[in-house]
């Protein structure tokens, strides 16, 4: 992977200011544009024939240009990095809750790139997600049986119970603030946090118990005649 690019980007975080990219940007552009503006208003001041009341008032006027060109440069790069925040918010809604991204296509230049190849990305791992899905029981991540598999349990405990005439358990767990997980240290730890807490349910069960990962709940089926309401 091409790294040469991040030197800029590494060194001006290190300073800890600013910390948005809409500040660096700003910052580079005012460093690059402004610093001559900023040698050339010290010659008249200094260097310069011109008299202090003429250069105090041209000054004064390249100060007020250039704070107006300032503020219409932060307005403008709010408004073009909306792309990546919206490229950014696409990409973590589908990672939240499968929702694929619509984002707009044919635009040419790098944002546009980043936008026609996150969603040809997400489109294609979405399909194939899909595909390996539709082969397999069992959950990526937890290794518990996927829906495609609890659905299949489900309508066998059923016609079971149906057929005895007993009952069929089934319980649900939600994980209260998981997308607060999700929002502030990652998507990783809300990995880990799914897989423990998969691993701690399932050192709970008897034999006979099953568990699913239906998309983002536990579902726990329990055989009617090994139920008992004080183990669960």
């Amino acid at each position: 992977m091409e790294k040469k690019g991040l030197v800029t980007y590494t060194l001006i975080s290190k300073w800890g200011l600013p910390k948005t990219y809409r500040g660096k940007i700003m910052l580079v552009a005012f460093v690059g544009i402004h610093a001559p503006l900023l040698g050339a208003a010290l010659y008249l001041l200094v260097g310069s024939s011109v008299g202090l009341g003429e250069a105090l008032r041209f000054l004064a006027l390249l100060v007020a240009v250039t704070l107006l060109g300032t503020g219409a440069m932060l307005l403008a790069l709010g408004a073009l990095l909306a792309l990546v925040r919206l490229t950014s918010s696409a990409l973590k809604g589908y990672l939240d809750d499968g929702t694929k991204p619509d984002l707009p296509l044919g635009f040419s230049d790098e944002v546009g790139r980043l936008m026609a190849d996150v969603r040809y990305a997400v489109e294609h791992l979405d399909a194939s997600i899909r595909s390996l899905e539709g082969l397999s029981g069992t959950d990526h991540l937890t290794g518990l049986a996927n829906r495609r598999e609890g659905e299949s349990r489900m309508t066998a405990d059923i016609s079971r119970a149906r057929c005895s005439g007993g009952q069929l358990t089934v319980a649900v767990v939600d994980l209260d603030g998981f997308k607060t997980i999700n929002d502030t240290h990652g998507h990783h730890a809300g990995d880990v946090c799914i897989r423990h807490v998969a691993d701690v349910i399932g050192r709970s069960v008897r034999e006979g118990d099953w568990l699913c990962r239906w998309g983002g709940d536990e579902f726990r089926s329990r055989p009617p005649s090994r139920w008992r309401p004080s183990s669960w």
